[in-house]
């Protein structure tokens, strides 16, 4: 399997597990030594956490590669146990695991998601301070409804969060692949 990472990595070996291992949000002793066992030589650890980033990328055979390879070089069973959840979480949600997206397919989300927030916008769903405020005085009754239903504004509010997060995170993503490069 040869690594075509949307990263630019570091050169040093250390380093580029450092940074594929903060990618994925992995604890930092993932690779130490366990029990009687050795730690796994650098070179092995880069081939997991390529193999696992690009899981979603593989072929059937090449993903069958991955989990042998996992579970013949760590035999810490929360080690594996982390990384296999790193592979099934975006199948879970893909906003959990952005990294194993293709950057074409960020774009395609991103421009999704542009058009939601353009849509939401032209429909008032901004929000505002006023908003807000009138989203809470619906909420304790302080008033009568202007705007619908409590619960049809917290549905909606809820819905403008959600996208909006959803696009700051795909957002943030891209720029960590164009810092790399």
């Amino acid at each position: 399997m040869s690594p075509n990472l949307p990263y630019r990595l570091p050169n040093d070996t250390k380093e580029q597990i450092y940074f594929l291992r903060d990618l994925l949000k992995l604890p930092h002793y993932i690779f130490d030594a366990y029990e009687n066992q050795p730690a796994i030589s650098d070179e092995k650890a880069i081939e997991i956490l390529t193999g696992v980033i690009l899981y979603h990328h593989l072929d059937r055979h090449q993903k069958h590669e991955v989990m042998k390879l996992l579970h013949s070089e760590l035999s810490n069973r929360p080690a594996i146990g982390f990384l296999i959840t790193k592979i099934t979480d975006p199948m879970a949600n893909t906003y959990w695991g952005l990294w194993a997206k293709p950057t074409t397919e960020l774009l395609e989300d991103l421009e999704l998601r542009e058009v939601i927030s353009s849509a939401l916008g032209l429909a008032g769903a901004g929000v505002t301070v006023k908003t807000l405020k009138d989203v809470r005085d619906a909420l304790t009754k302080r008033r009568p409804y202007r705007r619908g239903h409590p619960a049809f504004l917290v549905l909606i509010y809820g819905f403008y969060y959600n996208n909006e997060g959803a696009k700051n995170a795909i957002q943030e993503e891209l720029n960590r692949r164009a810092r790399n490069h």
